[in-house]
């Protein structure tokens, strides 16, 4: 995906240097924005010491939530803002593996499998500062960091068998459920920083430029674990739409050309 972001950047790059001369002025702006967002959670995640479980470690999990919020821009040059969002983001995400067990069916044993899932629920309040800078009238490039402050993280976890199915049990609980739990995700890192690039169209809506619709493309590239005895990096693919709305116009103040001077006639 970084990759994938690198090439859009530098083809924009090389269209805008092609392309006339920016005539968009940059202003002070507010707005808000939502966007989709599907949550790519990687590590190593394995011997949770506060949860009863069979087996092997969670490499990945995904999902895919919202997130919402408000931004405000301000001018810097005539082609670079400062961005600064405040955000509400759902980070959770589905750790699903189905593993291979043994299943006791009416005093036989076959084997079979069942579903490993360690489900999350987590929520944080972000705040970002972004450099908005104009590759052409309409594409702008984003980037700069995050911070997150989790406000709640949550987890669901247990064993379902799953083949054969509504039939047999596990062989040390005779039950085809197992190592239910629920509770807090514990050694909870409060504070999460991450890198954000990306990319923004605006579409005026309209005939003074007042009011953009804005559509958004940002990777969040996560910095820190999301909690301090497991390897357990978040990171998300954001796709989304942003409202624009100006409140002043900021026009580079250009010098005043020199006169010709006056032909004297001798």
């Amino acid at each position: 995906m970084v990759k994938f972001l690198i090439y859009i950047f530098l083809f924009l790059s090389t269209f805008s240097l092609l392309s006339q001369e920016i005539q968009r002025d940059k202003k002070i702006e507010i707005g808000a924005f939502l966007n989709y967002s599907y949550n790519n959670h990687t590590g190593s995640l394995s011997d949770f010491s506060y949860i009863n479980s069979c087996c092997d470690e969670f490499n990945s999990g995904g999902g895919s939530k919202f997130v919402i919020g408000f931004f405000s821009s301000y001018p810097i040059t005539n082609q670079l803002q400062a961005q600064l969002r405040l955000n509400y983001s759902d980070i959770s995400a589905d750790f699903i593996e189905e593993r291979n067990t043994f299943v006791n069916l009416s005093n036989r044993v076959e084997e079979g499998s069942f579903e490993h899932s360690f489900l999350t629920s987590i929520n944080s309040l972000g705040f970002s500062l972004y450099a908005d800078y104009n590759l052409s009238y309409e594409f702008s490039l984003l980037f700069g960091p995050s911070i997150q402050s989790v406000l709640n993280a949550e987890y669901n976890h247990q064993e379902k068998l799953v083949k054969p199915e509504n039939k047999g049990v596990f062989t040390d609980t005779e039950t085809r459920l197992r190592n239910v739990q629920n509770g807090d995700i514990e050694f909870l890192n409060s504070l999460l920083y991450s890198f954000d690039i990306g990319f923004s169209l605006d579409l005026p809506l309209n005939q003074k430029h007042t009011a953009f619709l804005s559509t958004e493309l940002i990777y969040n590239i996560g910095l820190t674990s999301l909690t301090s005895d497991q390897d357990w990096q978040v990171n998300a693919f954001r796709l989304g739409l942003m409202f624009k709305y100006e409140l002043y116009k900021w026009k580079r103040e250009q010098a005043t050309p020199l006169k010709p001077a006056e032909e004297v006639n001798y």
